[in-house]
C-alpha cells in the first residue's frame, strides 16, 4: 500500500506539472514566452537519456492505465455477482472502494497520458512552427536582397538607358553636322567647277583675241 500511495502521488505531482504546462500554452500570453516554454521543453527531451526516461515512464504509466480499467472490470463483475446472489455485507462495500479507487487510477493515468501526447504533439507543432519561420525568415532575406539587386540592376538600366539617349542624340547631332558639311562641300565644289568653267572660258575668248590681233597685225604689214 506504501508503494501505491509513493505512485499516486508521483502520478499526481505529474499531472499537476502537466496542467501547469498545458495552462501556460493555451493561456492568451505573448507567442515568443509559449514558444520559449515548448522549446525548453524540446531542449530538455532532446537528450537521449531523458528520452529513454521519459518513454519508459509513459509505458509504465500506459501499463497503470490498463491495469486500473481491468481492475474497474474486476470490481463491476464482481459487485453484479453479489447482487444476483443478494449478498449485501462488508465484502460489497470493499469491492465499491475497490472500483472507486480503479476509477480514479483510470481517471488520473488517462488524464497523464492524455496531457503527456497533447504536450508532446504542441512541442512538435511549435518545432515545426519554428523551423518554417526560419525558413520564411530565409526566403525573406533573399526576397530582400533580391529586391535591392533589382533596384540595383535598375538604376544601372536607367543610366545605361540615359547614356544610350545622351550617344543617340550626339550621333544625330553628329550626322546633322556631316550632312550640313557634305551639302556645303557639295555646293563648294559645284562652285569650283562653274568658275574653273568660267576660267576656261575667258582663256579661251583671250586666245581668241590674241589671235585676232595678231591676224589684224600681221595683215597690216602685208598692205604695207
Amino acid at each position: 500500500m506504501a508503494y501505491q500511495g509513493s505512485a499516486l502521488q508521483i502520478a499526481f505531482g505529474l499531472l499537476v506539472v502537466e496542467v501547469i504546462l498545458c495552462v501556460l500554452i493555451i493561456l492568451p500570453l505573448p507567442l515568443t514566452f509559449r514558444k520559449r516554454v515548448l522549446l525548453t521543453i524540446d531542449q530538455l527531451t532532446s537528450n537521449q537519456t531523458v528520452t529513454i526516461i521519459l518513454r519508459t515512464f509513459f509505458g509504465i504509466l500506459f501499463l497503470f492505465f490498463c491495469d486500473s480499467l481491468r481492475s474497474v472490470e474486476s470490481a463491476e463483475g464482481k459487485i453484479e455477482q453479489h447482487n444476483d446472489h443478494g449478498h449485501f455485507h462488508s465484502t460489497h462495500s470493499d469491492l465499491n472502494s475497490r472500483k472507486f479507487r480503479s476509477q480514479r487510477n483510470s481517471y488520473l493515468f488517462g488524464s497523464i497520458l492524455f496531457l503527456f501526447l497533447m504536450i508532446y504533439r504542441l512541442k512538435e507543432m511549435m518545432k515545426e512552427l519554428h523551423k518554417l519561420e526560419e525558413k520564411s525568415g530565409v526566403v525573406l532575406s533573399q526576397q530582400k536582397n533580391a529586391s535591392s539587386e533589382y533596384d540595383r540592376v535598375s538604376t544601372e538600366r536607367d543610366k545605361f538607358k540615359t547614356e544610350y539617349e545622351a550617344a543617340n542624340n550626339k550621333a544625330t547631332e553628329l550626322e546633322a553636322r556631316v550632312s550640313k558639311l557634305t551639302k556645303s562641300e557639295a555646293a563648294i565644289r559645284t562652285q569650283a567647277e562653274n568658275q574653273q568653267k568660267q576660267f576656261d572660258r575667258i582663256l579661251e575668248e583671250n586666245d581668241q583675241l590674241h589671235k585676232a590681233a595678231n591676224a589684224k597685225t600681221t595683215q597690216s604689214k602685208k598692205d604695207e
